[in-house]
């Protein structure tokens, strides 16, 4: 109660630089509240005016969707931290099976402050996806080009017409191609790009 745990003692480095959390769900009912309050509390302290310059902290959420339950939000203030955290040193890394999992972080699942939330992250990476939903978010986020087609004419009197239309840059047959270990990446303003990704010498 009075702002002494053991989440203060690692922020203020006395028990080394890791932290890790393990949900399991046995215990999930019971735990839940905790690691809500962890987080927060990491999130509240890196963002803080008085705590000054502090040794930045790196967030790995793998799938912290999974949190959520039936109408319990895993709502710690995660969009805000992306979009704000980095001039504090706190960096996140998010993964998630799908976007829409994704709504299950916000206030009340709130789809857009999810959707306006993922602008705060400079990094974006995307394996094969498997909804329209997060195909067409990643489009957006990926970014549009205007590009020409050519259309020939029913007959050989007619002109060839020239049309230009706006398209996502990464369009659904370039995500249905993605091999296993295929991805697409896009870093801050930079066009996204398709990278291989080795893992045999893992």
């Amino acid at each position: 109660m009075d702002g002494t745990d053991t989440i203060q003692n690692w922020l203020d480095g006395k028990y080394g630089k890791n932290l890790f959390l393990l949900y399991d769900l046995k215990k999930a009912e019971i735990s839940r509240p905790f690691f809500l309050y962890y987080l927060r509390k990491i999130k509240n302290h890196k963002m803080s005016n008085t705590v000054g310059n502090t040794s930045p902290v790196l967030m790995v959420l793998d799938e912290i969707d999974k949190m959520s339950e039936g109408g319990k939000a895993v709502d710690f203030g995660l969009f805000q931290a992306a979009n704000l955290g980095r001039e504090n040193g706190l960096q996140i890394l998010l993964t998630s099976q799908s976007l829409e999992n994704l709504f299950g972080c916000a206030p009340d699942f709130n789809e857009h402050i999810t959707n306006g939330g993922l602008a705060g992250f400079p990094q974006l990476l995307c394996f094969r996806l498997g909804d329209p939903k997060t195909i067409s978010t990643m489009q957006t986020l990926f970014g549009s080009e205007y590009r020409e087609r050519i259309i020939l004419p029913a007959s050989r009197y007619d002109n060839v017409l020239i049309k230009s239309e706006k398209e996502p840059i990464i369009t659904d047959e370039e995500f249905a191609s993605l091999r296993t270990g295929e991805c697409v990446i896009k870093i801050d303003s930079h066009r996204p790009q398709k990278v291989y990704i080795n893992m045999e010498g893992k």
